[in-house]
């Protein structure tokens, strides 16, 4: 990716799995010096980040909500758009 260049990362779930521990999306091939700024998520991460800890998938957990019953369904997936901003 070069300055000033997109991305456009899709993650696909076949199959809920039930209280499954958090889930995080690695990405690779990334400037591990550079921000990114994800579109969907409204925030900056440096590529090392994304590498290294990746996008969170697990919904949040809301107040009052029973933490089994969370947004968990079969054949979901999750778009997400990348934004190459700065690069050292």
């Amino acid at each position: 990716m070069t300055q000033n260049e997109y991305a456009l990362v899709g993650w696909y779930q076949l199959l809920s799995r039930p209280n499954e521990a958090c889930l995080r999306l690695k990405l690779v091939g990334l400037d591990e010096m550079a921000v990114y700024f994800v579109e969907e998520l409204g925030q900056r991460f440096t590529g090392s980040e994304l590498m290294n800890i990746g996008l969170i998938l697990t919904p949040l957990h809301k107040a009052g909500q029973d933490f089994n019953i969370a947004e968990k369904y079969d054949f979901s997936s999750r778009f997400f758009t990348l934004t190459k901003e700065i690069s050292s």
